[in-house]
């Protein structure tokens, strides 16, 4: 969630003051830098430090409303980048004008410390207004779940609702389009799912009438014997969401709920930001948390890989001159790693050399975006790159069919938690899924049916567990589950509760019916301490349950 402005606001002036109050350190680290210098004027390192000393601060001066102090500094660093290119030495002449380009920038920082106003940094608020809606005696309450079935024929009826409830929606069956009607002057639905012809009138006549008369409303779905058009152009008319032709295909009504009931709030933005400035760093985790981003900060760049395992960001904004490495060395010693190789890599410093530029972008960065930069550029940069390669990992992540983790992108998950697992002493637990005698499905009923199949049980497991557990198709028929924080005795309990619902579940084929079920073999951490070992025993105890007459859940035991 986004940080309150106000906070953010109070958050920056903070950061500002403590700026100012480091500034006057900062000119005596690059005076002391100086002699040091002229006390070593072969020595290269002594130069490349006067040099990151400098650099850092025409990036970070503007940045905090020292303008003309980050011009100066820039000037500094101009002329010593132009030094450590010609491979000159710090000789008396190089010296005497280092000092006083540099004794320029300590007046111009003084003067400006003065002059610098106590000016919030503004951030444009991009929260929208919300407009609370009350309809003409309806109660509005968060019913996400919540569905109204407007069916005559008891028997249908009742078979919708059995089968919908498998899914994890609350079904509330009515006859009439009267009783349906004082029910939703009470409390609205998620969806409403209608038969088109009742007894008491045309279900997408009254759905209007409805809207019209006491601007009641909800998304609606028609069902009907009838596929004539004249009945589609009323559902169509009336604002209806889809039309399904009965006998009903469930799997493909639930698709069409999931649609337009689960809004699965997107996760914030993980940003690793690497820079040696404490309080640039501070600057931009507060302008990137503001707008609801979650960030971590390195000032030490040897901690990078460290950090990377644990955080899995999805984007690095890394400086590009840091003590004890370059950005550029840092980029080429991530991009080593096969599984940072996706991770963007911005590089954010006040180099406005392009051949620079491009040798960073050149070392494995994906941007490169230039001090000082406006908070509101900031934002918009980094959000646009992270969107874009969080939208290019899931494809690479994901299987096409269910939309689940792939079998590699699980088992690297897989690999976090239990680290994860072993550090903080918490319980896991992995479980092997196989859908029994499936091929049969695929040889009886075709592959199109055996993939709706599949569809099915992916469905009924995001459903059944928790946000934060971990789902995969490991391939084929076969699925795996990572149940976090988690006893083997809850895990049981959950698999067989899951099982027995999707035994229960009619599978559709036009007007045949059949029923699937699947076996699970589930192995615990710290039972396993090893991923390879949980892997090998899960799959140990799912062949256990198949032996053992399918259908059923088994733990294997160290």
């Amino acid at each position: 969630m986004a940080a309150n402005p106000q906070d953010f606001q109070d958050k920056l002036k903070a950061i500002r003051k403590g700026f100012a109050k480091a500034l006057p350190g900062k000119l005596a680290e690059i005076n002391a830098q100086i002699a040091v210098c002229q006390a070593n004027p072969d020595d290269r390192d002594a130069l490349n430090t006067l040099h990151r000393y400098t650099h850092s601060l025409a990036g970070s001066g503007a940045t905090f409303g020292y303008k003309q102090t980050s011009q100066y500094a820039r000037k500094v660093d101009d002329y010593l980048k132009e030094l450590l290119a010609d491979q000159t030495y710090f000789s008396e002449e190089v010296a005497k004008k280092v000092c006083a380009l540099c004794s320029e920038l300590e007046n111009t920082a003084k003067s400006e410390m003065v002059r610098v106003s106590e000016r919030g940094i503004k951030i444009q608020s991009r929260a929208s207004n919300v407009e609370t809606v009350t309809q003409t005696g309806a109660n509005v309450l968060d019913a996400s779940r919540l569905i109204y079935l407007v069916e005559d024929e008891e028997f249908a009826a009742g078979q919708l609702k059995i089968q919908l409830t498998q899914f994890n929606y609350h079904i509330e069956v009515y006859r009439t389009l009267q009783e349906f009607e004082h029910a939703m002057t009470n409390i609205l639905p998620a969806v409403v799912i209608m038969d088109i012809e009742l007894p008491d009138g045309n279900g997408a006549e009254f759905i209007k009438k409805l809207y019209d008369e006491k601007n009641i409303s909800a998304p609606t779905i028609f069902l009907s014997s009838h596929s004539d058009t004249l009945n589609r152009l009323k559902a169509v008319r009336c604002g209806g969401v889809a039309y399904f032709d009965k006998p009903v295909e469930v799997g493909l009504l639930v698709d069409r709920l999931d649609q337009i009931t689960v809004t699965i709030p997107e996760e914030a933005y993980r940003i690793l930001v690497v820079e040696n400035s404490k309080s640039v760093a501070e600057f931009i985790s507060a302008t990137l948390v503001s707008v609801g981003m979650e960030t971590k900060v390195v000032i030490d760049p040897m901690e990078v890989l460290a950090v990377l395992r644990d955080f899995t960001p999805d984007l690095i904004l890394m400086s590009l001159y840091m003590s004890g490495c370059t950005g550029l060395e840092m980029s080429k010693v991530i991009r080593q790693q096969e599984s940072f190789l996706s991770i963007p890599i911005v590089y954010l410093s006040g180099e406005t050399d392009l051949d620079m530029q491009l040798s960073a972008i050149g070392a494995g960065g994906d941007e490169f975006l230039t001090k000082p930069i406006k908070p509101n550029h900031l934002i918009s940069a980094v959000q646009s790159r992270a969107k874009r390669a969080r939208s290019l990992r899931s494809l690479m992540m994901r299987d096409s069919l269910t939309g689940l983790l792939n079998h590699t992108s699980l088992k690297d998950k897989l690999e976090v938690e239990m680290s994860r697992s072993r550090r903080l002493g918490n319980g896991l637990v992995f479980g092997m899924l196989d859908i029994d005698h499936f091929k049969s499905v695929n040889d009886t009923y075709g592959h199109g049916i055996g993939d709706r199949v599949i569809k099915s049980l992916s469905r009924m497991l995001q459903q059944r567990l928790r946000r934060s557990d971990i789902i995969g198709r490991y391939g084929g028929e076969e699925f795996a589950v990572v149940l976090l924080d988690t006893g083997i005795e809850d895990a049981v309990r959950i698999m067989n509760d899951i099982r027995e619902s999707f035994a229960s579940l009619e599978q559709e084929t036009g007007e045949r019916r059949f029923n699937v079920s699947f076996s699970s073999g589930l192995a615990a951490f710290p039972d396993f301490t090893d991923v390879a070992e949980l892997c090998n025993a899960a799959d140990e105890a799912l062949y256990e349950s198949k032996g053992n007459g399918r259908n059923r859940v088994t733990v294997k035991k160290n």
